[in-house]
């Protein structure tokens, strides 16, 4: 793999994260973007002194956009992450986007793999990361990849962190999408944006999809009954997954709240609003 770097963009959203954008942000400068955009949702700490600070120490200010956004703005989203992330790449001006997070400490080996983008049809590439504290659940998910056993799909991809065409996303999403008689767009996807682009990459255009395992950790991973049930929920309303799939990953997972989730989104029933975090 070329050690040369191309033309990206890092896209950040960010939310009272000033203790974790000292571990996050630096990582991010290390892979020496062409663009950084940090979006500061309604930060009411010092998250964004933070960030210049940072910025301006590792010399990467000039090529770094700070963007704050109140809580009024983005109001007919139903997912602020969405709006968040779109606000971000229609703001780029490279042709690759990265998208992370602030609790994700990358490593400076996806470098390494922004020019494979775009070349042999490849569309999107996840970073996959390892929790921190390690959870039983990601060790047992990286031990089945490394002896190549077929993970359910959801559990393959997208990772937390993906590359990707700017250009293809800006398609996939400049007009609403059909996907079982529903029209589907940004604005009303509550969850799973990510899952939707790559359906319809993959699906619409053709494009591959690579994986690739880093180092990169996760500082806040979470596993609730509420998490499960939205993954489930996902699994039917945006990614129409098979019952046994899900079966199989709420089984290997312990992750059984997902099954209660995917048969009420088959329903047409949401309880997310109900459940604790």
């Amino acid at each position: 793999m070329s050690n040369k770097s191309s033309d990206f963009a890092v896209v950040m959203p960010i939310h009272n994260e000033s203790e974790l954008l000292k571990l996050s942000l630096p990582s991010v400068y290390r892979l020496d973007p062409a663009e950084t955009i940090l979006i500061f949702d309604n930060c009411t700490d010092d998250s964004q002194e933070v960030a210049v600070e940072i910025a301006k120490k590792m010399n990467f200010f000039e090529k770094t956009v700070f963007k704050p956004v109140s809580a009024e703005e983005g109001a007919e989203f139903s997912f602020r992450p969405t709006f968040l992330r779109r606000m971000g790449y229609l703001m780029a001006k490279s042709k690759k986007i990265l998208k992370t997070d602030a609790d994700l400490v990358l490593d400076p080996k996806i470098k390494d793999y922004i020019p494979l983008l775009g070349k042999n049809n490849v569309g999107i590439i996840t970073f996959e990361y390892l929790d921190y504290p390690i959870s039983y659940r990601h060790m047992l998910k990286r031990l089945l990849e490394k002896l190549r056993f077929p993970l359910p799909q959801s559990e393959s991809w997208l990772g937390g962190n993906i590359l990707f065409s700017l250009e293809d996303w800006k398609d996939a999403f400049s007009k609403r999408q059909k996907d079982q008689n529903k029209k589907i767009d940004l604005a009303n996807v509550k969850r799973g944006e990510d899952t939707l682009f790559h359906k319809l990459l993959i699906s619409e255009k053709g494009r591959k999809s690579v994986i690739v395992l880093t180092k990169t950790l996760h500082l806040r991973p979470v596993e609730s009954s509420k998490r499960h049930y939205v993954r489930g929920q996902i699994s039917w309303n945006v990614a129409n997954r098979s019952f046994v799939l899900i079966l199989v990953q709420a089984v290997i997972f312990n992750r059984f709240n997902m099954i209660k989730g995917y048969l009420d989104a088959k329903k047409g029933v949401d309880r997310t609003h109900l459940m604790k975090k």
